[in-house]
């Protein structure tokens, strides 16, 4: 049985009125297919699901998200954009509580796929990249044949973009912006379908508490406009911030040309090393490798970046926490994201100075 099929056989057997819940990434893309799936199990006659965010694990889940599944009594767990197959035995203890749908579309870690659990990665039905089928797409493709999204399918195309798939999904992107009769740009990160993943991200940025606000709203948008008028004031205030350190990175950076590495320490009340790291290796360093990392409280940021895929961000990032206590970290090849804390920042950046000096040409 194919990987649609069985999703299609999990989704009739849900009762209507089944306690569903969705833990979900808190970017663009985990935001944009979270609300995907809510919309669809609405449309399929469902209650309307709650929305879960583990703060503890980027990647994956623990004990609070635990609980909240008991106390909550849900049946059915849907995941997206977290790789949440980096720990089965999390995976096995939610399983004695609820049926598990994963979407995500990181490095396959580990099947997890059981009676209880079905994994959905590109990696284990289609031949596109992974990192270039975001969870938007994967929610989209896999509930159409179902329920028709189609008035949705601008979350879909934020999801894309912001997650630097345009190019992959270009027909699609550039048919849901004619439908909409929005003109295509050549910079798509400038479109305003766009915005509304880049209004999700900065909003978020600008304060985190905001997640569930956010939520609440896309879910009630009838539009994207509806989402762009909602969230603009917040993506000011943060762009400042962006175009702020997009202007300092030549002073501050430095330079490891032997390595075609770029280290920068940024300084900044909203938590914007992604956002910063993905421009400024898109803009101008595309064959190198960039790395920003900020102080949050107690902890350290690391954003990773590599356009050409010339060096694994993933085994780069690993191999920079690999024996630092508390630290984690994953991602995409072109892509990757840690966290530690920040008192281990010299030994961090010694072991992925160690590691590039001698990976294979």
């Amino acid at each position: 049985m194919d990987l649609k099929q069985r999703f299609s056989e999990m989704m009739t057997s849900i009762p209507k009125d089944a306690p569903i819940a969705i833990l979900h990434d808190t970017d663009a893309d985990g935001i944009c297919s979270a609300v995907l799936i809510a919309k669809a199990l609405v449309l399929l006659g469902h209650k309307h699901p709650c929305f879960l965010q583990d703060t503890e694990h980027r990647a994956t889940f623990g004990r609070k998200t635990l609980m909240a599944l008991k106390k909550k009594k849900v049946q059915y767990l849907f995941t997206t954009d977290k790789a949440v197959d980096q720990d089965p035995t999390t995976i096995r203890q939610a399983e004695d509580l609820c049926t598990l749908l994963i979407f995500d579309h990181h490095q396959l870690e580990h099947d997890v796929t059981s009676p209880r659990t079905l994994l959905i990665k590109p990696q284990l039905f289609s031949p596109i990249i992974p990192s270039q089928y975001p969870s938007s797409k994967l929610v989209y493709d896999f509930f159409e044949p179902l329920v028709s999204l189609r008035d949705s399918d601008w979350l879909c195309v934020a999801g894309i973009i912001l997650d630097a798939s345009y190019r992959t999904w270009k027909p699609f992107v550039d048919d849901v912006h004619k439908r909409y009769h929005v003109p295509i740009p050549s910079f798509i990160f400038s479109s305003p379908l766009a915005r509304v993943g880049q209004y999700i991200t900065t909003t978020i940025l600008y304060n985190g508490r905001k997640v569930k606000e956010v939520l609440a709203m896309t879910c009630r948008a009838k539009g994207y406009q509806d989402v762009i008028a909602a969230l603009q004031p917040y993506d000011d205030a943060v762009r400042a911030e962006i175009t702020k350190w997009m202007n300092l990175f030549e002073q501050r950076v430095e330079r490891y040309p032997e390595l075609k590495l770029y280290w920068c320490e940024i300084d900044s009340p909203y938590p914007i090393t992604s956002i910063v790291s993905t421009r400024i290796s898109m803009q101008y360093y595309p064959h190198d490798t960039v790395v920003l990392v900020q102080k949050l409280g107690r902890k350290l940021a690391l954003s990773l970046r590599r356009q050409d895929s010339g060096t694994n961000c993933i085994e780069l990032v690993r191999a920079a926490i690999v024996g630092i206590p508390q630290a984690t970290g994953g991602g995409h090849i072109p892509a990757a994201g840690g966290q530690a804390l920040y008192k281990d920042k010299e030994n961090i950046k010694k072991q992925l100075l160690s590691f590039l000096t001698h990976k294979p040409a």
